[in-house]
């Protein structure tokens, strides 16, 4: 064998090597029952505290995939977050219909920690507004390992001149597939 295609030869292996990778993965998911039944939350002006109980499904089954380019998305079933009434005046977010699962995008495949966000803006009264991020953070090396564990964050502020409030559950999972 020539020197020019041995080399040939081993790009073409390192390419069909590079080429595979992580596609999907499909986790049991248990959502903490203490953080479920009062959610944690801490506000930038200090106060702390837990909130309301959440009306999720503490089993819930999540599936992660990745494209061609190496991002990746969670689908997940539908959300509901509810917070304490009185810090922004207002009682919930919802996501999605109870019949069909929700994608976030996500960060790349590459390596963990994997972070899914996304970004809501509410109208309120008096002509304020309210963004919400909210945040499936995995916290693994890969999404392909037998078990993993993180949190779901809700990042609440009130825009202009409102607070900032942070609403957190913990979770474990066990891949199935």
């Amino acid at each position: 064998m020539s020197g020019n295609a041995g080399w040939l030869g081993v790009s073409f292996l390192v390419l069909a090597v590079g080429c595979g990778g992580f596609k999907e993965s499909v986790y049991d998911v248990e959502l903490n029952a203490e953080d479920a039944s009062a959610i944690p939350y801490s506000c930038e002006d200090g106060e702390a505290g837990r909130g309301p109980p959440q009306p999720m499904e503490m089993r819930q089954q999540w599936t992660f995939r990745a494209d061609d380019m190496r991002s990746t998305r969670i689908e997940v079933p539908s959300v509901h977050f509810d917070f304490l009434d009185g810090i922004f005046g207002q009682g919930g977010l919802d996501y999605g219909r109870h019949d069909e699962p929700i994608v976030f995008p996500g960060t790349s495949s590459a390596g963990g920690p994997f972070q899914f966000v996304d970004i809501t803006t509410r109208t309120l009264p008096a002509d304020a507004l309210a963004r919400y991020v909210l945040r499936y953070y995995v916290d693994n090396d890969s999404l392909e390992d037998d078990a993993i564990h993180g949190f779901v964050d809700v990042r609440e502020e009130r825009i202009p001149g409102g607070g900032t409030c942070t609403y957190v559950m913990r979770f474990t999972g066990r891949r199935v597939k």
